[in-house]
């Protein structure tokens, strides 16, 4: 004989499956770490693929400072870089002065003996309930052993003390860490203490933070368009102001190629297409170097050897090549900036 089904038993089967089915929200946010290697930023600690990862800076001999990918200003007012990786115009000075703040901290440079740190804005107060970490598969540098994470509502804010510290012993293949009751934050970070091989390095392949009604995924810093390209940056040269200006308009050309849909939307509307970033360009040494060519064509042809000699050196450098080419870019605006000058 079947027992026929009661109202409430109804009820509260229909409740199950609809929290079961429940909607998880999900929310997009910013990643930032004290060092990151080029091709492995800080975002892919948390884009849900664990064959990519986060792993601190080592790829340039500690002698070569020409390339350094993660500073955060390169001159003008602007804020560039990862820090900043989605905005193209001057920042409010709000937002820059917090820059260096407990939670933006970085110190770009190869090879750095850690505690390394990466760090994670929500964008809004969550409750977070654990985390887990996935480690590179290999388990090869940067493997976390020790940590601590320490969370905040405000950035200001610099906790004394972790919400939780341990240890992993570096053989699984992810680690899953509860809080004894849900923390409620805007930032997370984790700090890595020491790695299991020893070295001084830090990596993450996946960082996945446990909500009950939330997943958080990282914002990708190239999503304006497929088109974008990265552009290595040039450091600053403290104490030597002509370098630096150098540098400066190296460094706020590339933050230029991250916003093509920009000079797609103005291409109609300059006086002169010359000023704008072309899809051919592949680094500022190009930029300028096009420029130059229409200057010359359009009002200095006097300059006609002088440019022809500098175009064919430029030519000869490949683009790989980031200090030469920089070396290059100087010339070209040297050459420029001569001739200005003869004008006034």
């Amino acid at each position: 004989m079947k027992t026929p089904l009661t109202l409430s038993f109804v009820f509260v089967l229909v409740v199950a499956v609809t929290h079961a089915f429940a909607e998880v929200r999900t929310v997009a946010v910013a990643i930032s770490a004290d060092s990151e290697n080029s091709g492995y930023e800080a975002w892919r600690a948390m884009d849900g693929n664990p064959d990519t990862m986060w792993h601190t800076q080592f790829n340039l001999p500690a002698q070569t400072p020409w390339i350094e990918a993660h500073s955060i200003h390169c001159g003008y007012g602007y804020a560039c870089g990862y820090d900043h990786h989605w905005q193209a115009v001057p920042v409010p000075e709000t937002e820059t002065a917090n820059a260096t703040g407990p939670w933006r901290q970085s110190k770009p440079g190869d090879n750095l003996p850690g505690p390394h740190e990466l760090r994670v804005d929500l964008g809004g107060v969550y409750e977070i309930d654990g985390f887990v970490y996935t480690p590179r598969s290999d388990r090869g540098n940067g493997t976390i052993r020790d940590y601590e994470v320490y969370t905040a509502k405000e950035d200001t804010e610099s906790p004394p003390e972790p919400v939780m510290k341990g240890r992993f012993d570096g053989n699984e293949t992810s680690n899953r860490v509860e809080f004894p009751k849900p923390v409620a934050c805007r930032f997370f970070k984790i700090v890595v203490l020491s790695d299991r091989n020893d070295s001084v390095f830090a990596s993450i392949a996946e960082l996945e933070l446990l909500s009950k009604d939330y997943r958080f995924v990282a914002k990708k810093p190239i999503s304006i368009s497929g088109e974008v390209r990265e552009v290595p940056r040039i450091p600053n040269a403290p104490g030597d102001p002509a370098m630096q200006e150098r540098i400066d308009e190296w460094n706020l050309l590339v933050e230029r190629f991250k916003t093509p849909r920009y000079w797609n939307a103005v291409e109609d509307e300059v006086y002169d297409k010359a000023s704008l970033i072309h899809p051919e360009d592949r680094d500022p040494a190009d930029v300028v170097l096009r420029r130059l060519d229409a200057l010359v064509e359009n009002r200095y042809p006097d300059l006609l050897g002088s440019f022809k000699t500098v175009k064919d050196q430029t030519d000869r450098i490949a683009v790989q090549d980031v200090r030469k080419r920089f070396e290059a870019f100087c010339r070209i605006c040297d050459l420029r900036a001569e001739r200005l000058a003869d004008v006034e």
